[in-house]
């Protein structure tokens, strides 16, 4: 083999440069730690973030069920497709079901008269497609057999961004009153 300046133009001393190796690694390497501590502690964050918030949500969630076991109105709370997700147990009991019947994917006919439900829906639906809102209605309360009277109110449930996610129908009994 020839030497490589026999058969090159390149300069016989290797191309090396100015800059300090030792330095430039030990700068690599303290810039990944840094990085790693930052995610580390971004991490570490999210971390407390979620925590914090399915506390909170914990909290919600038992205050919610507090209510929905232990008032006295009947309520419930029904989706876009008027498919019922939670009802209250004073619900439950006009119906005369089990305390723990879970009402969730149900629709109106599923407890309801034919006349009951397509009356309940149509309210429903309305609220849901046009905002309406019914406050304090009197009339028959759903379910009873025209034995109960009841201050009728159904109000849409937004979300953030102001869009329908559902209605709130809440029956207060006033037949002693009546």
């Amino acid at each position: 083999y020839a030497p490589v300046e026999d058969i090159s133009d390149l300069p016989p001393d290797p191309i090396t440069s100015k800059e300090n190796l030792s330095a430039s690694a030990t700068s690599w390497l303290e810039l990944s730690q840094k990085v790693q501590h930052t995610q580390s502690s971004e991490f570490t964050h999210l971390i407390e973030c979620a925590t914090k918030m399915e506390k909170r949500l914990n909290e919600a969630s038992l205050i919610f069920q507090g209510i929905i076991k232990t008032t006295d109105t009947i309520l419930y709370i029904k989706d876009t497709n008027s498919k019922y997700i939670i009802a209250s147990r004073s619900f439950l009991s006009n119906l005369s079901l089990p305390s723990n019947y879970n009402v969730e994917g149900k629709i109106d006919s599923d407890f309801y008269s034919i006349k009951e439900a397509k009356k309940n829906s149509t309210e429903d639906k309305s609220i849901i497609q046009h905002s309406n809102k019914i406050i304090k209605k009197e009339d028959f309360i759903p379910g009873s057999k025209h034995k109960k009277w009841g201050l009728i109110t159904k109000l849409p449930i937004y979300d953030n961004e102001n869009k329908i996610q559902g209605v709130l129908g809440r029956f207060i009994d006033i037949t002693e009153k009546k």
